[in-house]
């Protein structure tokens, strides 16, 4: 099918000269550098294109435009680069960051390829930060973490992008785009969050999934399992925590009234992990292992959380099909997903002989020691629960009106006419699917008809973004564009699961409704399935 032929040009206004240098407030702009860029084919799968299903690209022709701006009060650069594809449909697509970058990585430029190869005008931003790494860029001085540059990272970045995007669309095509979305997952569906909440007039329309909202808080409570087992002084190697998990997912299966694998209604789900403690499992690698009661105990901390004399709300638990551990290699998808160095499990330990000891989340351990301790050399392995409590409220405390994504209050984006669309996998092992549904009842006690402007799903089986194997919606963002292009509010989204012979369909509904099973009809077909808040009569 041919691309969109709208705004088509022959790069000849593709150059630095021909393109006006853009206005862009409290701000000077450094260089521009504009270049034809192309690429002759790449299949972007589903995982590397957040919130899309996969897409083909070949005969990709676009203007490569960069901008280097320096803003006010900050004295290191910020990058942002634009494509402008041969063939515009006259929109465009902002991608977000990941892990600790704010964008311009070979996961943006990956999904920017999907973006542009769709016909979108496509753009990232660096935040003004060149490094994954913090440690490189938070300070000011030994030390001293530079507020500033974590605020233009955290949110004005995003709005500078905007802004510049639209500006140099307008003067490349000659006329502005007819809708501008953002999309990301994780960091860039925090910066989704960040958007709608601060600048709710900078895009039409936001996919933001699987996104950190309460970030002060949320960084700590990563954490919650290397405490809790620096406490016990004992860490449960991998094999007794999937066996929890294994057995947890078991056992709860069949609360929504269909057996496949998946907890579609983890609220229904109570097991108790210290009924398995003692229990011998075998795990390739580790031989006949038994369950100790240590490893139950990390297991119902998980899922039922803690509680501390000062904080009695400390951390949202997983759900129980969430795995504690890493399993498998978070890179099948491809280096373009930059996850290579991701740590997937917050009770990842690692042992040598009989001797074990914790290994932290990356981004969890980066925030501890960088921005709350102030210190890259502290040993987190001294983190026990009393400690966890003491860097929970400076975390709170210093940092939630820099980078905190959690206002309830989307008044000024719903009056905008701006969309907000997204979902979270239940089985996400990093950040608890509990965590955005917490915001989304915030929301909705703020404007009780919300739903008007923001939908979000729950997805069984899905782990942080695209991992696991359960029901990916990744017709996000074309419900998002269908709603606020012709007004479609998405009621339910389609998924489709690959078998070994065929493909089975399933639907997810928005929160707090749930896909039901009526009763009768085969469980990989979507007719089985109705939306509703209430369990059907025969599962009370």
């Amino acid at each position: 099918m041919a691309l969109f032929q709208s705004g088509q040009t022959d790069f000849a206004n593709c150059t630095a000269r021909a393109i006006p240098i853009p206005t862009l407030p409290g701000a000077k702009i450094n260089a521009i550098i504009a270049a034809p860029g192309y690429n002759s084919y790449e299949y972007v799968p589903a995982g590397a294109f957040p919130n899309h299903g996969s897409v083909t690209v070949a005969d990709l022709r676009f203007c490569n435009v960069t901008i280097n701006y320096t803003s006010n009060g900050l004295q290191k650069p910020t990058t942002v680069q634009i494509w402008l594809p041969q063939h515009w449909n006259t929109k465009m697509q902002s991608a977000g960051g990941s892990g600790w970058t704010a964008g311009l990585t070979d996961a943006a430029f990956t999904a920017m390829t999907g973006m542009t190869g769709l016909g979108y005008a496509a753009s990232t931003t660096n935040g003004g930060v060149t490094s994954a790494h913090p440690a490189d860029w938070a300070y000011s001085s030994p030390g001293k973490v530079d507020m500033k540059v974590l605020e233009h990272y955290a949110s004005t970045s995003l709005n500078d992008l905007s802004i510049l995007t639209k500006s140099i669309i307008t003067s490349y095509y000659g006329k502005s785009p007819t809708y501008a979305y953002w999309n990301g997952c994780s960091q860039g569906g925090r910066q989704g969050y960040m958007l709608a909440q601060k600048y709710p007039t900078a895009y039409n329309g936001i996919a933001a999934s699987a996104a950190p909202i309460t970030w002060t808080p949320l960084m700590i409570a990563g954490f919650w399992a290397q405490a809790l087992m620096n406490e016990m002084k004992a860490y449960p190697d991998a094999c007794q925590l999937a066996a929890l998990t294994d057995a947890a997912t078991k056992a709860c299966d069949a609360k929504d009234g269909v057996v496949d694998g998946l907890v579609t209604d983890p609220d229904a789900c109570n097991f108790d992990p210290y009924t398995l403690v003692g229990n011998v499992t075998s795990c390739i690698g580790y031989g006949n292992v038994t369950v100790t009661r240590e490893a139950a105990t990390v297991a119902n901390t998980g899922w039922y959380g803690i509680s501390t004399a000062r904080n009695e709300f400390l951390h949202h638990g997983s759900n129980q099909e969430a795995a504690f551990t890493t399993r498998g290699n978070p890179g099948v998808l491809g280096p373009a997903l930059s996850l290579l160095n991701y740590t997937w499990g917050l009770a990842d330990v690692v042992c040598e002989g009989k001797s074990c000891h914790g290994k932290p989340h990356h981004i969890v351990e980066a925030w501890l020691k960088v921005f709350v301790l102030k210190d890259t050399t502290f040993n987190t392995s001294r983190v026990d629960l009393r400690m966890l409590d003491d860097v929970f409220d400076i975390s709170v405390r210093e940092f939630t009106e820099v980078i905190g994504t959690a206002d309830p209050n989307l008044t000024a984006f719903r009056n905008a006419g701006g969309k907000l669309v997204g979902y979270h996998g239940l089985g996400d092992p990093i950040i608890p699917s509990k965590n955005s549904r917490r915001y989304v009842d915030a929301v909705l006690k703020v404007d009780p008809k919300a739903a008007q402007f923001h939908r979000h799903f729950e997805a069984a089986g899905v782990g942080h973004c695209y991992s696991g194997s359960g029901l990916f919606p990744e017709g996000i963002f074309d419900s998002l564009t269908r709603w606020v292009e012709h007004g479609e509010a998405p009621e339910q989204l389609n998924v489709t699961v690959p078998g070994l012979v065929t493909a089975g369909e399933r639907i997810l509904c928005p929160y707090p409704q749930k896909a039901r099973y009526w009763g009768f009809g085969g469980f990989w077909t979507k007719s089985s399935y109705y939306c509703s808040e209430k369990k059907p009569f025969w599962l009370k």
